[in-house]
Parts: structure tokens; C-alpha cells; sequence
């Protein structure tokens, strides 16, 4: 009982620090690669907004094609129109696309170089006290093997959320001024499915913590079978057959409990994919009678149906990135614990403030 009570009452507290984390991550980023971050998120909300441009005059074009095939055979001007604006809005996606691509690998990049630079640095100026505390040297280990993967998808999350957030903004807007109630199915058939990814995407994370200590066994072994100078001493005591047997016994753990995770989540994917397919599908429903009533268009019926469809997916991708920052920030706090590790003892690098008082003899 005492174990619930405080898990309870540390998670709004695990809230607050992941928030504390989260800031901290950004404001790291705007010191180090100011420039490049600002223009990846810019650019991302951009490329957020061209699909439903897109869309609007796909259902434009639509209208346009329906009204001409009563009248004439031939293109109208205001059809022409729409094609040469849709092909330059592709062509525009493509271009903000490829300098968002050499942008990103950018700040990746020189994010990466920064985060070594003052790592290398700060490891460095380290009290040597630190490295004889077991539980220190563990967790500033772990820092090592992860403070760069975990950055890195971080703000690659944090840029790719922008995308499903802008189609969650607009599409709720759009679709409330049409039909209010499509608004409550896409979110009801929408959410069992981002709950379900964020779900197993924790187990599946909570595993490699659960499992630190097969895979070490399984890497400690694998250097006596692969390493050079550990070779001669396994071969000179016949040892290679039994160490190979538990390196394959302990990555048959490793790889097994991961792939049962995996597989169940694929299922569980199916099924509330379906779910979520029949959602679109009373969207759809309520979409086709708007249109037979005459309160929309033919055109504007592919709009709003596109529009519900991305406004579904982009609920289920943000829950699901938010779902992995809060895994993300876990591992970053202990980075900023580390840069903020102080030390009492006097090194090398300390000056020493000049007294007055001449050294007593």
C-alpha cells in the first residue's frame, strides 16, 4: 500500500520535473543552434498548413469540373486557374520539403557536436570523488550512453508534433462550422488508438530498463567472443561452446520478450484501427447527407472527408509523441543533473583569490 501511495503523489510531481526538463531542453537548443531550430519549426508549420490548401482546391477544382460538364466540353479559364495554382503549391511543397530536410540533418548535426562538446567537458572537470560512488558512476554512465539518441529524438519529436497539432487546430475549427458532432467521433474513435500505441510504446520502454541487466550480461559475454585479446584466454580454456550457448540463451530473452510486445501491439493496432476506420466511416455518413441536403458541395464533401480523416490522424500521432517526450524527458533530466553537478574539491583549473595576509612560516 505505501508503494501506490507514492507513485500517486509523484506524478504530478514527475509532470512538473518532465516540464522543467522540457523547458530547459529548448532553451539548451535556442543557446546552441538558435538559427536552425527556429527555421525547422517555421518551416514545419508550413509544410502543416500546405495539405489542407491542397485539399481545398482538389474540392475547388471539383466543383468547377461538375458545373463545366453541364456546360461545355472544353476548360474553363477559373478551371486552368485551379490546376496552375494546385501544380505551384506542389512544387512549393516540395521545395519547403527539401530545405526542411537539409535544415533538419543540419541541427541534428550540430546539435550533436554542442551536446559532445560540453559532455567531453564537463566529464572532465569532474570531482574525481564522483567516480568512487557506484551509484553516481551508474548513472552518469547511463548519461553517457544516451543523452545523444535521446536529445536527438527530442526535438526531431518535438518539430514532427507540429505537423499533427496544426491538423488537430484546423481540422477541429473547420469541422465544428460544419457538423459539431463529427468533431466528438473523430476523437472518440481516434483516441482508443493513440492510448493504445502510448500504452505499449511504455511497456516496450519500460522493458529495456526492466532488461538492463540481461543485456549486460549478454554484452559482457559477447566481448570474450568477439574482442581480440579475450579470444586466446576463452580458446586456451575451451570455453567458446559454453560462452556462446548463454550469450544465445541471454539474447533469446532480450529479443523474445520484445517481440511478444511487439506482436501484441500489432493486434491490438487492428483492431482499434478498424475501430477507427468505422468512425471515418459515420463521418463519411454525415458528410454524404450535408451534401444531399445541399449545405455543402460536391467539392467542399471531399474537403471536410479529407480533413476528418486528418484530423484523426493527427490526434493519434500527437498523443503518441507526447507519450514518448515524457519517456524522453526522464533520460534528459538526468543530463541537466549531470551539467549541474557541482564540485567541492579543488582542481587543477581553480584560481585561487590572492590574500593579503603574507603565508605564516
Amino acid at each position: 500500500m505505501p508503494k501506490t501511495k507514492s507513485t500517486k503523489t509523484n506524478k504530478p510531481k514527475d509532470f512538473i520535473a518532465s516540464f522543467i526538463t522540457a523547458k530547459k531542453m529548448i532553451l539548451y537548443v535556442l543557446n546552441k543552434v538558435r538559427g536552425l531550430f527556429i527555421a525547422d519549426v517555421l518551416l514545419s508549420i508550413i509544410i502543416a498548413f500546405i495539405p489542407f490548401g491542397v485539399a481545398y482546391l482538389f474540392g475547388k477544382t471539383l466543383d468547377e469540373l461538375i458545373k463545366q460538364v453541364s456546360q461545355s466540353a472544353e476548360l474553363s479559364s477559373e478551371i486552368l486557374y485551379l490546376i496552375a495554382i494546385y501544380i505551384g503549391l506542389t512544387i512549393f511543397d516540395d521545395i519547403v520539403r527539401s530545405i526542411y530536410g537539409i535544415i533538419d540533418i543540419q541541427l541534428s548535426w550540430r546539435l550533436e557536436q554542442r551536446l559532445r562538446e560540453d559532455v567531453i567537458w564537463k566529464f572532465s572537470k569532474l570531482d574525481l570523488r564522483y567516480y568512487e560512488d557506484p551509484q553516481t558512476t551508474s548513472k552518469f554512465r547511463k548519461v553517457d550512453e544516451n543523452y545523444l539518441s535521446q536529445s536527438r529524438r527530442f526535438i526531431k519529436g518535438l518539430t514532427d508534433t507540429i505537423d499533427p497539432l496544426v491538423a488537430v487546430i484546423v481540422g477541429t475549427v473547420l469541422l465544428t462550422v460544419l457538423a459539431p458532432i463529427t468533431i466528438l467521433i473523430t476523437f472518440a474513435f481516434a483516441l482508443p488508438a493513440a492510448i493504445n500505441n502510448t500504452i505499449f510504446g511504455k511497456r516496450l520502454w519500460k522493458y529495456w530498463d526492466t532488461a538492463a541487466e540481461v543485456r549486460k550480461d549478454f554484452r559482457f559475454t559477447e566481448r570474450y567472443l568477439i574482442t581480440n585479446d579475450k579470444l586466446m584466454e576463452v580458446r586456451t580454456f575451451n570455453l567458446t561452446r559454453y560462452l556462446y550457448e548463454y550469450a544465445k540463451d541471454r539474447l533469446a530473452v532480450w529479443y523474445e520478450a520484445q517481440l511478444n510486445l511487439v506482436v501484441k501491439r500489432k493486434y491490438w493496432d487492428a483492431f482499434w484501427g478498424a475501430l477507427y476506420v468505422f468512425g471515418i466511416g459515420l463521418i463519411f455518413y454525415i458528410i454524404t447527407k450535408e451534401t444531399l441536403a445541399g449545405t455543402i458541395t460536391i467539392g467542399e464533401f471531399s474537403f471536410y472527408l479529407a480533413t476528418a480523416r486528418r484530423l484523426g490522424s493527427g490526434i493519434q500521432k500527437s498523443l503518441t509523441n507526447f507519450a514518448l517526450f515524457y519517456e524522453q524527458l526522464a533520460y534528459l533530466g538526468e543530463l541537466f543533473e549531470f551539467f549541474e553537478t557541482e564540485n567541492t574539491v579543488i582542481n587543477g583549473n581553480t584560481v585561487l583569490e590572492k590574500t593579503k595576509q603574507p603565508p605564516v612560516i
